[in-house]
Order: structure tokens, then C-alpha cells, then sequence
């Protein structure tokens, strides 16, 4: 009968090969020390809470739904990676305004990624990003980890954060290193400043499809 560290390090084996990330990948991407995250998987040190929020973070920003019960202690379902590539394409849930446009979409999506692994896309869902980001377009970027989230201040990027979820925002220095505000364009009330933010990742945007950009 297996313990309780081999099960654990058991489901940090199964989830990470879900994500198709080597540790040097995690560790460069996410900042997972290499050696810990082997000591983690191999059972030899026991997985803290704090070291679960450090995989939680990566994991999702990497289209892994899991939960922190499911990794400390196997309780409820287990991790599934969310669609990516053509199956991604195919489930776009795209705003009314921008359905008559699905097809040039997402074709220009599928070139993109293939160009570039890393892209990340979206809807904008509200007007925080009005008025070069208006309500009910689809914008997408290039992931940047860790320290190259530095050379991003100022920029528009689709940002990842647990406490955030994935949002698009502007980019602005925070109060401590690896830390950032994220501020919206629109500076109405009900769209307040994220400050001192840990992005997983910071994708500056390259792409935007909206209606009224279409050329006549």
C-alpha cells in the first residue's frame, strides 16, 4: 500500500506530464526551484501549502484545471488540461458582434500559433480597456515569464494571476520586485487598479480583431 508522500508525489508526476513541461521548463517559466519540485516528486520533502499555491499558479496559467485539495491530499477530480490548438479554434466563444467574423478569426489565431507556441487569446468581456480595446473584441499575445515582465511596463498584455484570472490590462512597475499594478484605460469607478499583482505570465498584445477595425 502506497503513503501518503508517494500518492502525492504520484499526482505532481501525473500533472506536470499533463502540461508537457520538463522541470527546467517549470522552473524557468515559473520560478519552481528544480531541485525542489524533484524532492516534491519524488517524496523525499513533503509539498507545503505555499509550495501548492507556487503549482497552482503555473499549472493553470498553463490551461491545467486543478485544485489544492486534488494536489495536498487527492480530494475531488483530478486535473484536465483545458483545449488548446484546433480544439481551442473550435470552442471560441466569441461576442455576438464578432460571430460574422468567426471564420477570418479563427483562421488568423491558427497562423498565429503556429508562429508562436506561446500565444495567449481572449475576448474582452467589459469596457475597463475602452476606448483601444472596446467591449466585445478578441485580442491575443505572446506569454513572457518572470524577470521579462520587467521590459513590459507600460504595455498593453493579456496578464495571468490566480488572483485575477486572465485579464487585459496595463502593465505598471508595483511596489517590490516581481510585483505589478495593473491598470485599466477606462478610469471609471467600477474598474479600480489591481495593485502589486504576481503575474504567472505577461502577454503583450499583437493581434486585435474588432468590427470597427475591419477594412471597407
Amino acid at each position: 500500500m502506497q503513503t501518503e508522500a508517494q500518492a502525492r508525489a504520484k499526482r505532481l508526476h501525473f500533472v506536470r506530464g499533463l502540461s508537457g513541461l520538463s522541470r527546467d521548463q517549470l522552473s524557468h517559466r515559473y520560478g519552481v526551484a528544480k531541485s525542489t519540485l524533484q524532492n516534491w516528486e519524488s517524496g523525499r520533502n513533503r509539498l507545503t501549502e505555499r509550495g501548492a499555491v507556487a503549482l497552482l499558479r503555473a499549472y493553470r496559467a498553463e490551461e491545467i484545471e486543478i485544485s489544492m485539495d486534488w494536489l495536498l491530499y487527492g480530494i475531488g477530480t483530478g486535473p484536465y488540461q483545458r483545449p488548446k490548438g484546433a480544439d481551442a479554434l473550435a470552442a471560441l466563444k466569441l461576442p455576438d458582434s464578432l460571430l460574422p467574423m468567426r471564420k477570418q478569426i479563427i483562421a488568423e489565431l491558427s497562423a498565429l500559433r503556429k508562429l508562436y507556441p506561446g500565444l495567449v487569446d481572449c475576448p474582452v468581456t467589459n469596457a475597463a480597456m475602452q476606448p483601444q480595446y472596446p467591449n466585445g473584441c478578441y485580442v491575443a499575445g505572446i506569454k513572457r515569464y518572470q524577470a521579462e515582465i520587467d521590459h513590459l511596463i507600460g504595455q498593453d498584455c493579456l496578464v495571468y494571476a490566480l488572483e485575477t484570472g486572465l485579464i487585459l490590462r496595463r502593465v505598471m512597475p508595483g511596489d517590490s520586485a516581481g510585483h505589478f499594478h495593473l491598470a485599466p484605460l477606462n478610469l471609471l469607478p467600477e474598474f479600480p487598479i489591481i495593485t502589486n499583482c504576481q503575474p504567472a505570465f505577461a502577454a503583450p498584445v499583437i493581434w486585435v480583431q474588432a468590427p470597427a477595425f475591419r477594412l471597407a
